[in-house]
């Protein structure tokens, strides 16, 4: 839709397919022929580098809410230090979105709901996404074959950088090993 002119505008919350999508050129084609693209992360991604204007993102330890573990259990998630002044949560900034746009949204309940309910299947059927864990796909047939292929912070993280130089095989056989 973006590269056929149909869209004006796009959000993007947490993601970078110019980085991990199945077809990363596609990605950037469709959203350089976007009008208007925002894209909240935490850092200048490959796709916040297309981006009209990116807004920071809170951090995992700036944030409360919730987060399922691989069991589909539900955690609760409590922020242990405070974001910088201006910085919202991915919920903060759609609920602000929604607000402008006179867009209602479901309830607490109804989103607490939906995703207990999402991810008790996923947890029956063992579907964990399109990454590397999703089942019958072997991580070295996926794009993402590395542990921290997805996101920004191993590669602006020099500390983190250098487990991304391991694959899951290397990183599991040394572990077994230990």
């Amino acid at each position: 839709d973006a590269t056929a002119g149909k869209l004006d505008a796009l959000s993007l919350f947490g993601v970078n397919p110019v980085r991990n999508a199945a077809d990363p050129q596609a990605a950037s084609r469709a959203l350089s022929a976007l009008p208007f693209l925002v894209v909240s992360d935490l850092f200048l991604t490959e796709t916040a580098q297309l981006a009209s204007l990116v807004l920071p993102a809170k951090g995992p330890f700036e944030k409360f809410g919730s987060t399922l573990n691989v069991a589909g259990e539900m955690l609760d998630v409590r922020a242990s230090i405070e974001a910088p002044p201006g910085v919202l949560s991915d919920l903060e900034m759609l609920i602000g979105l929604a607000e402008l746009l006179n867009v209602g949204l479901p309830t607490q309940e109804a989103l607490d709901r939906a995703v207990a309910e999402n991810a008790a299947a996923s947890v029956d059927g063992f579907s964990f996404g399109s990454g590397p864990f999703e089942s019958g796909a072997p991580a070295s047939t996926t794009q993402a074959s590395r542990i921290l292929s997805g996101g920004g912070t191993w590669e602006h993280d020099s500390t983190v950088a250098q487990l991304g130089e391991h694959d899951d095989a290397e990183l599991v056989g040394a572990a077994e090993a230990g």
